[in-house]
This record gives C-alpha cells, sequence and structure tokens, in this order.
C-alpha cells in the first residue's frame, strides 16, 4: 500500500489508519442503531410500567366498596377543585403583579374621566420630554432649542383601558 506521495506505507502508519477506521465506524454504530435501539427499549419500558400501575390501581379500585369508591371520587374531586383554585389565584396575583409593575398601585378614590368607574385607575410616576425647536436657520447652525424633562403622574383605568398623564 503507497500513500499519496507514492512512497510505501509503514506498519505503524497502517494500524493507526485502520483504527481511525474502526473509531468511526464504532461511533456510527452508537449513533445511528444503539442509541436508537436503547431508546425504543427505555420507552418500552415506560409503556409496561404504566400499563402496570393503571392494573394495580384498577384492581384496588374494584376491591373497595362502592362506599369507599364514592369517598374515594369525592376527595379526588375536592382535590382537582382546589387545585383549580389555586391556579386561578396564582393567575390573578401574577396579572395583578405585571399591572402593579406596568401601572402602579390602584388609587380607591380616583375616578376615571373616560368611564366614570371608580377604583379601577391605577397611578405610577412618569417622565415625559419635551423638545421645542427654534425656526431660524441660523439658530438651528448653532444647536438652540431645548429639550426639557417634566415629572407627571401617569393614570391607567383597568375598565376602559386609557391612559392620561396629569401634572
Amino acid at each position: 500500500m503507497k500513500d499519496v506521495s507514492g512512497q510505501p506505507v509503514q506498519g505503524t502508519e497502517l494500524f493507526f489508519v485502520f483504527l481511525a477506521i474502526a473509531a468511526i465506524i464504532g461511533f456510527l454504530y452508537y449513533v445511528y442503531i444503539y442509541s436508537p435501539k436503547r431508546m425504543r427499549e427505555n420507552a418500552r419500558e415506560i409503556a409496561e410500567s404504566e400499563i402496570s400501575q393503571e392494573r394495580t390501581e384498577k384492581r384496588r379500585r374494584e376491591s373497595l366498596t362502592p362506599t369507599q369508591r364514592r369517598n374515594e371520587d369525592k376527595a379526588i374531586a375536592k382535590m382537582q377543585t382546589e387545585q383549580l383554585e389555586q391556579d386561578r389565584v396564582e393567575t390573578e396575583t401574577k396579572q395583578q403583579s405585571a399591572l402593579n409593575f406596568r401601572y402602579g398601585k390602584k388609587v380607591a378614590a380616583l375616578v376615571c374621566p373616560h368611564c366614570q368607574s371608580k377604583g379601577t385607575v391605577r397611578r405610577t410616576a412618569a417622565t415625559r420630554v419635551t423638545k421645542s425647536r427654534v425656526n431660524s436657520v441660523a439658530a438651528r447652525a448653532i444647536g438652540l432649542g431645548t429639550n426639557s424633562e417634566k415629572s407627571v403622574r401617569q393614570l391607567f383605568c383597568e375598565s376602559c383601558e386609557m391612559t392620561w398623564d396629569v401634572a
């Protein structure tokens, strides 16, 4: 066997070539044959385990008296109801936190001038930038004109979803 330059290949070089080929074949076997096969076996084991658990639960339920079954069903329904209520409260809390962050806290005494609802107005501090321009070309060339920042109160009504500023 000869290499690219036409020189005969030494035994150690040939050994490393075969070793590299064997490593590549091993890698390809692992990636395309062993891993998918192992994943299928794991999925089968999980499915069999779930089926076994379902059968065990079904046998346990069949061994209960009708009264015990009814009591268990009531307990399960109660737990599901409590979980739904807990999820609802958690969602409401997250929504209120988001509104508090964006629009500030509710002020119960304020009335919305748009929809006249009381207790739905939120207030937060905001900054508005006022830009004034000068009309003459000479003043613009030297950069005259003012930008002023003004602190205002931003109000937001949850009922009509209007936002307005108060100085």
